[in-house]
């Protein structure tokens, strides 16, 4: 068989260009799978993030609660039960009651009244009494009064009561009360205030100055 017999018989096969492997761009492969593992488990595990910081934040705040009852209880502490003002004549004062919540004696407590005729406005200085409980002490657990006349409190709309006493060993505490006043019971003729929120202690300190 002749070479161009041969060529008829058994044609060339036809000219195939190369196939080239297209690679997509590294960046974006890479941000397309970290794309596709944030919405598979990105969004779970930043929720299961954000729990246990809110869980560290409540177990730090609980830490600090705990701090500072077990130091309030190493001391002595005085909370209020209430300041109420009485006009009849035979038994005419203005109580304010204190309980010493802490664990150790209040010692010669003394309570210094002040007249406020907007929260915000300079204290005025009325009167300055002992809180007595058994005698000059309040014991742990036990309460006192501070007493004094009730006219003093006849037009202040608010009064700031700031209170100082010691513990055994002469280290000197100081507490801040606040009150607004109510209205007078034309029944029982006593006027009751109610305690607002605890005052900054410098206020107490302003006043004093």
């Amino acid at each position: 068989m002749s070479t161009d017999e041969a060529q008829v018989a058994y044609p060339k096969p036809a000219s195939v260009e190369p196939t080239v492997k297209v690679t997509p761009n590294r960046k974006t492969s890479i941000w397309d799978w970290l794309e596709l593992v944030g919405k598979r488990a990105g969004l779970p595990s930043l929720l299961v993030g954000l729990i246990a910081i809110g869980l560290s934040t409540c177990s730090l705040s609980y830490i600090i609660a705990n701090y500072n009852l077990t130091v309030a209880a190493n001391r002595p502490y005085l909370v209020s039960y209430g300041m109420k003002a009485d006009f009849d004549k035979r038994s005419a004062d203005t109580q304010i009651g204190f309980n010493n919540v802490g664990k150790v004696t209040a010692r010669r407590a003394v309570l210094t009244l002040f007249s406020l005729s907007e929260l915000d406005a300079k204290p005025v200085k009325l009167v300055a009494v002992p809180i007595v409980g058994a005698g000059t002490n309040i014991f742990p657990g036990f309460g006192s009064t501070a007493r004094f006349d009730p006219h003093l409190t006849d037009k202040a709309p608010f009064m700031l009561a700031c209170a100082k006493y010691f513990d055994d060993a002469g280290t000197t505490y100081e507490q801040a009360f606040l009150f607004q006043r109510g209205e007078v019971s034309p029944t029982t003729n006593q006027l009751p205030y109610s305690e607002l929120a605890q005052p900054d202690q410098d206020r107490c300190k302003a006043a004093a100055k």
